[in-house]
């Protein structure tokens, strides 16, 4: 483990993080909780290549001249948002786990319940877990903030009071995943305004429209804003994580209709930019945009509303689009630095890849191959070592050489898979909702390496950070893996 020789003043650290760092200090602790004071929020960089940032609140302590030089250690591997911190599920950690059993017990750190449920995913910013979910009886959607090193619970908040939407039975009232920048974190939910619609094409069903609510929480739980940039309907539910890009928040919002994307100003909340998509769609879609420098330019890529698209992501300006037959996707894209690959669709499976160099309607040029021979509907992929690796919704695992689509192998691995894949360059993570992660070699020859049970039903994805990996089931919520220190980040 690497350290670092830190020197601090007393401003420039909170009691919460002192006593994270220095849980046991002789003659009961050099240091003690007290008031907060003004308003400015030093900052401790420590170099960008430990990946480890803290913004910390200025405190008054009992010894004002007091100056500590500690040994720090770096935890560089957080997991900040859906799908990790490149957003496409790859973890660039050699030392994950292969090998547990929840049943028995077996390398499992800890597990705990939550507050109400949710098919959300976990993010980890050092000691902290942040999820969202829901208090069904009572109506509440919740973001919660668990230890990191012991699962105890830190604090808990409702952001959304509201009836329950109708919504798809696969789909959850909490499956927005959270994100983070180390400074804030930023969760999203569907609050419904009371009424209720009939569904067009369906005779005696109802939806529930409402609003998307979009609101910033500072890491101790305080709220910064709340705000509902939109109208949203959406006739299976909702499900749309933050993805932050520079200092705005962007969420897709692909609703039952026409869609829209945008874009808001992560300090204030304020909308930055707004676009609305180009069709009229029956269903909507759940697909999380990625950021790519591609071609000489960042874009922002999804699938959804009858279409796979690239923006611009600093005003939303759209580079180019190509038409497809099916209208709903809610896989992420993924990108090996030369391709985009995109994969969904209802009512057709696809999975298709992408030259992302052109402008306008590229429908009919920069297609270089596709599939819909077990691509996944609900499962996003990963494109690892040259190769694409995918799980279908039966739980038909494919490899695809990535410049070619020529299939090297596949492979039924269970019954139903709906976790989108995570992996590093030598495993591959395949989670079923029966509860049994499946690992895999990230090679081109099929290799079962292990089978590991949960002992409870998953639909939620995985994450992984700094050794451990986190899994939420419909009942409890999991860390797997090597046990940290006490000293384990914050």
């Amino acid at each position: 483990m690497a350290h670092l020789l830190v020197l601090l003043s007393p401003e420039s650290l909170d009691a919460a993080t002192l006593a994270w760092f220095f849980p046991a200090l002789p003659g009961g602790g050099a240091f003690r909780r007290s008031r907060l004071t003004g308003s400015s929020q030093p900052s401790l960089a420590l170099p960008a290549h430990i990946g480890f940032h803290m913004h910390l609140k200025r405190l008054e302590y009992a010894t004002p001249l007091l100056f500590v030089l500690f040994s720090l250690p770096c935890y560089a591997k957080n997991w900040p948002c859906w799908r990790g911190p490149t957003g496409d599920g790859i973890s660039s950690e050699s030392e994950i786990p292969t090998q547990w059993n929840c049943e028995t017990g077996e390398n499992v750190v800890w597990s705990v319940t939550l507050p109400g449920s949710g098919h959300s995913s976990p993010v980890i910013w050092g000691g902290r877990i942040f999820l969202t979910a829901c208090v069904e009886e009572r109506e509440e959607r919740v973001v919660v903030c668990l230890d990191r090193r012991t699962g105890r619970r830190r604090w808990e908040d409702i952001i959304v009071r509201a009836p329950l939407e109708n919504k798809q039975i696969k789909n959850s009232y909490a499956s927005s995943t959270p994100a983070t920048d180390g400074e804030r974190v930023y969760v999203t939910f569907l609050e419904p305004d009371g009424t209720t619609q009939p569904i067009p094409w369906k005779s005696g069903e109802l939806y529930t429209p409402g609003n998307m609510v979009v609101a910033r929480y500072r890491l101790n739980g305080r709220l910064d804003w709340v705000v509902r940039p939109a109208k949203f309907t959406g006739i299976n539910g909702y499900c749309s994580a933050p993805f932050l890009y520079d200092d705005k928040v962007i969420v897709n919002g692909d609703q039952d209709g026409v869609g829209f994307l945008v874009a808001l100003d992560a300090k204030t909340g304020q909308t930055v930019w707004k676009i609305n998509r180009s069709k009229n769609v029956r269903l909507g879609s759940f697909a999380i945009p990625i950021v790519r420098e591609l071609g000489g330019r960042k874009q922002l890529l999804f699938a959804g509303n009858g279409s796979m698209v690239s923006f611009n992501p600093r005003n939303g300006s759209r580079y180019w689009i190509i038409d497809r037959e099916s209208i709903q996707y809610v896989p992420s894209a993924v990108s090996d630095g030369q391709l985009v690959f995109m994969s969904g669709g209802h009512p057709k499976r696809e999975l298709v890849a992408i030259r992302p160099d052109g402008e306008g309607n590229v429908t009919d040029t920069h297609i270089v191959w596709e599939t819909g021979r077990a691509a996944p509907h609900i499962s996003s992929p990963v494109v690892i070592n040259k190769h694409v690796f995918t799980v279908s919704d039966a739980g038909v695992a494919s490899c695809l050489d990535a410049a070619t689509g020529e299939r090297r192998w596949q492979k039924r691995l269970g019954e139903s898979f709906y976790a989108s894949i995570v992996a590093n360059d030598e495993y591959v993570y395949y989670t079923s909702i029966e509860g049994v992660t499946k690992v895999v070699r990230a090679q081109p020859t099929f290799e079962l390496v292990s089978e590991n049970p949960l002992g409870e039903r998953i639909y939620a994805s995985p994450a992984v950070s700094n050794g451990q990996i986190f899994l939420r089931g419909m009942e409890r919520f999991y860390c797997i893996g090597r046990r940290l220190g006490p000293t384990a980040g914050n």
